[in-house]
């Protein structure tokens, strides 16, 4: 309703102007709002009169914040909030509410309003004229409203004063300042007034605010804005920006993720590749670093930053214009994320397959450290860190959340649940259980398809957001039936088999769209290393295989 969404308005910019420093305090605010003087006479007859006023651009600031309950074309102008408040009462059932009160005070508030009216410029307090103590140069009486609206419009927002202000402007800016500090203090508390009459009502129920109006912040109050995000670089070109589509993965070409490595990289003299080779010079893998220099007296130290948190440090002396022999060591930075992690374990997993690292600069080979390589055991941890790290990198992007750095090792089950949600987060269909599954449904009804609402997951010292899934299997038929615990509605506990050694396959119907048994077929091979799949899935069975979706006939 109009009235109502006016009133909202209103409350939120009252709640602004209240927010001011000028008027946290009601005192000082009322002290403002009263126009004294404060005089000492000397014993040669001439006065000296002194009026205290606030910094100006602090009080700028307040007048700006009120500026829309004065200026008619605005929708919280106060002649509208008044009007609104009226039609709100209006509509009150009388015999059961008392509004009287409430209707006096609206009374009251027009009447208080009606002296800021652009048409209006009566004395509000005093008026003043001036003329030069020889008689020259009288300037007629301006009312203290006049000076306040001509300060307002003249020497803060605008420049060209016009109508019933103009007045305002022969007289000096001080005599106009002056004038607008009673006058807009004046306006600050009417708003405070009108802003406590529309809480009464909607106290009395006739009025919902809502939880934007009364709780939406309206003011910054910071020194500093920081904001936390991702942000992403590509070469300078193109008139428009691209679209953006993060959470899925798929930045536009010639984008990629500003970290440290690349901001280093942005100097093309920071540039360094980093090569990770096998015994025979076969390429294992390469990846992009980033350099820093140092020079302390004869002393030099040449950093290059990999995989965003591993710094492999170069030291060397010079004497006599010759570099004495190299010391190589190598620190790890703190790893704050996931992805981090996943960067840092993908480049040990390949390092470990090396034999030696290539460090290249400008084409040409800068120096090269040996590689250690990782026993059995070593790189079986690798392999499941890097698989681990992908899952949860993967879910938080088609998630779209931030998940806490994984530290804690996980079970065999939950390694293959987490790559169970990944798979389906991704919107594949995959192989979920073997036979049988237990599911509770309505008395005496036999389902053809399996829900499970969205929910969390725990993985070793985390919890990730799994979405709504639908199992199923095209043989599934009840095994065993039994009562389940009495309950609101009669129901039943029921095995779900499948007459063969395939499992349940599952998908997430928010994402993937199945449209008959025949996209169950052939559900996506999990893909983990060093895991048999066998005692959840069944024994001897394989994507490959897929599943059964028609029964056989009968001869």
């Amino acid at each position: 309703m109009e009235n109502d969404q006016t009133l909202r308005r209103f409350v939120l910019r009252a709640r602004r102007i209240a927010a001011h420093s000028l008027a946290t305090e009601p005192d000082v605010l009322r002290g403002l709002a009263d126009f004294t003087l404060a005089g000492s006479l000397a014993l040669d007859g001439t006065i000296e009169l002194r009026r205290r006023l606030p910094d100006e651009e602090i009080f700028e600031s307040l007048a700006a914040r009120l500026r829309p309950v004065l200026l008619g074309s605005e929708s919280i102008y106060h002649e509208k909030v008044l009007t609104a408040i009226e039609g709100t009462l209006a509509k009150a059932d009388t015999k059961a509410l008392d509004i009287s009160e409430c209707l006096l005070e609206t009374a009251r508030l027009r009447e208080r309003w009606a002296r800021f009216t652009s048409t209006n410029l009566v004395d509000h307090r005093y008026s003043v004229g001036s003329v030069k103590v020889d008689g020259t140069e009288p300037v007629s009486q301006v009312s203290d409203s006049q000076l306040a609206l001509a300060w307002l419009y003249g020497d803060l927002v605008h420049v060209d004063v016009k109508g019933e202000k103009k007045p305002g402007t022969r007289l000096p800016m001080k005599e106009r300042y002056s004038a607008a500090v009673p006058y807009f203090s004046d306006v600050a508390l009417l708003c405070a007034d009108t802003f406590e009459l529309i809480l009464a009502i909607s106290d009395l129920g006739l009025l919902d605010l809502g939880s934007e109006a009364l709780e939406a912040p309206v003011v910054v109050g910071l020194d500093e804005l920081t904001s936390t995000g991702l942000a992403f670089i590509a070469p300078a070109g193109g008139d428009e920006m691209p679209a953006f589509d993060i959470a899925s993965g798929a930045l536009p070409a010639g984008f990629k993720q500003l970290t440290v490595t690349e901001l280093l990289r942005l100097n093309q003299k920071n540039r360094v590749q980093v090569r990770l080779e096998a015994a025979d010079g076969n390429l294992i893998a390469e990846h992009e670093g980033g350099v820093t220099r140092n020079r302390n007296g004869t002393t030099h130290a040449w950093r290059a930053l990999v995989a965003g948190a591993i710094t492999y440090e170069l030291t060397f002396d010079v004497e006599a214009d010759r570099l004495l022999q190299p010391r190589c060591t190598m620190t790890f930075e703190t790893v704050s994320t996931n992805e981090m992690a996943l960067e840092v374990a993908r480049f040990e997993r390949d390092a470990s397959r090396s034999a030696v690292i290539r460090f290249i600069v400008d084409d040409r080979e800068f120096f090269t450290v040996p590689a250690s390589a990782a026993t059995q055991d070593e790189a079986r941890t690798m392999d499941i860190s890097v698989e681990v790290l992908s899952d949860l990198v993967a879910i938080e992007a088609a998630a779209g959340v931030q998940l806490p750095l994984v530290a804690a090792s996980a079970t065999y089950l939950e390694r293959a649940n987490l790559r169970r949600m990944r798979l389906l987060w991704e919107g594949h269909v995959v192989p979920f259980v073997r036979s049988p599954l237990t599911t509770t449904v309505a008395r005496g009804v036999v389902p053809d398809v399996l829900g499970v609402p969205a929910s969390s997951q725990n993985f070793a010292d985390l919890q990730f957001p799994s979405p709504a899934l639908l199992i199923r299997h095209p043989l599934m038929e009840p095994g065993s039936v039994r009562e389940a615990e009495a309950n609101q509605q009669p129901q039943d506990l029921m095995e779900m088999v499948i007459p063969v050694a395939e499992p349940f396959v599952a998908w997430a119907p928010d994402i993937r769209t199945v449209n008959g048994d025949s996209d169950l077929a052939r559900p996506s091979p999990w893909g983990l290393s060093h895991f048999d799949t066998s005692s959840l899935l069944g024994d001897g069975w394989s994507p490959e295989r897929g599943i059964t979706t028609r029964r056989r006939q009968k001869s």
